[in-house]
C-alpha cells in the first residue's frame, strides 16, 4: 500500500483511530478492522469505481428496506467513499456479534437465516446495477423469480447480533434467480466433507423459506441440484485452488446430487 490508510481515514472521517489491522479472513486482502476509543469499523479498499458505486447503492437500499447489514459510513464532507491514488476507500459499520461458525446451527437459527434470505429476495429490482449471474443454468421457466442475491452465503458471512441474524460482505452480490441463493446456502451451510449432509437442517431451512409459498416451492426446489452444481463448476473454473479445496467442492457436488437422486428433500412441507 503506497498511502497511509490510517492517516487518510482519520483526516477524511474525523476518527481518532487506536488501531487498524488487516483482516486475515479476507481472501481479497482488502479488508481492515478499525478501532477507535468507542467504536469499531470495517474499511474496504477497492480498485473498481463501478463496483464501489454499486456497493454503496446496494447498502443504501438494504438500509431503506430494513435488511440488517453493515451501513456505509460517510466522511466529514458527507461523501460515501474516498478516492486516493487509484484506490477507493469505503468505511462500513462493524457488526458486533457471534459468527455463525461459532454457534450451534439450531432450528431457530436455521429458520432465521431462511427468513433473512426470503426478505432479501423481496428486492426484485436492480437499480444498484449488480452483475447478473454469469453461469449457465439453462432454466427457462417464466415463473422463476429474480432478485438481489447475496451469492456468498457462508458461515463466515452470517452473524447473530442482538439475537438477530445479520449478513455481512455483500461484495459478491449478484442479480438473478432467487433460488441461486437457496442452492448456495444449502451447499455451504448443510453439506460438509466431515459430516456429510444435514438433511434435517436442509428441510427446516426450506420449510421456513417457502412457508406459504407451496406452488413456488414446487417450481424452484427441483432446480437446486443443477444450480448448485453449476455454481460449484463456476468456482472451480479457472481457479488454482489447493487440492483440499478442490476435493471439498467435488465432495459437495457429489452429496448435493445424492440428496436429490434419493429424493431426500421434501418438495412440499
Amino acid at each position: 500500500m503506497n498511502f497511509d490508510l490510517k492517516h487518510t481515514i482519520e483526516e477524511k472521517y474525523g476518527l481518532a483511530i487506536r488501531s487498524i489491522i488487516k483482516s486475515d479472513e479476507s481472501t481479497a486482502g482488502n479488508v481492515y478492522i478499525i478501532e477507535t476509543m468507542s467504536n469499531r469499523y470495517v474499511s474496504k479498499i477497492y480498485h473498481d469505481k463501478k463496483h464501489v458505486i454499486s456497493m454503496i447503492k446496494l447498502h443504501t437500499m438494504l438500509a431503506q428496506k430494513n435488511i440488517r447489514a453493515p451501513k456505509v459510513v460517510k466522511t466529514i464532507k458527507n461523501e460515501q467513499y474516498v478516492h486516493v491514488k487509484n484506490r477507493y476507500i469505503v468505511v462500513y459499520t462493524y457488526v458486533n456479534g457471534e459468527k455463525l461458525g461459532n454457534l450451534n446451527l439450531t432450528n431457530n437459527v436455521i429458520e432465521d437465516i431462511a427468513i433473512y434470505l426470503k426478505e432479501l429476495h423481496q428486492i426484485v429490482d436492480n437499480t444498484c446495477d449488480l452483475e447478473m449471474v454469469s453461469f449457465d443454468i439453462n432454466l427457462q421457466n417464466p415463473f422463476m423469480r429474480k432478485s438481489i442475491l447475496h451469492f456468498d452465503v457462508t458461515k463466515n458471512n452470517i452473524f447473530e447480533s442482538q439475537s438477530q441474524i445479520v449478513f455481512i460482505d455483500f461484495d459478491d452480490s449478484k442479480y438473478g434467480l432467487s433460488v441461486c441463493d437457496v442452492a448456495i446456502a444449502i451447499t455451504n451451510l448443510f453439506i460438509t466433507k466431515r459430516s456429510g449432509f444435514d438433511i434435517k437442517g436442509i428441510n427446516i431451512f426450506l420449510d421456513k423459506y417457502y412457508e406459504n409459498m407451496d406452488e413456488l416451492r414446487k417450481i424452484e426446489v427441483p432446480q437446486i441440484k443443477d444450480i448448485a452444481i453449476s455454481w460449484i463448476d463456476s468456482i472451480l473454473d479457472g481457479n488454482n485452488f489447493d487440492v483440499s479445496i478442490i476435493d471439498g467442492l467435488n465432495n459437495k457436488r457429489n452429496l448435493i446430487s445424492k440428496i436429490f437422486n434419493e429424493n431426500l428433500i421434501r418438495l412440499k412441507a
